[in-house]
């Protein structure tokens, strides 16, 4: 079960894996004069 945080709409979604995100601080000093970091410190892409 997802919830949209924004409208509260739950939805099932069926998945064989899931990544879970938590609580994590980006380690990418070391690439921020070389790669675009988001105001997180995080890599853009795509």
């Amino acid at each position: 079960m997802v919830t949209d945080n924004e409208t509260g709409e739950r939805a099932l979604w069926e998945a064989s894996e899931i990544f879970v995100f938590i609580g994590a601080s980006p380690c990418t000093d070391w690439v921020a004069d070389t790669l675009v970091l988001d105001s997180g410190g995080y890599v853009l892409h795509g």
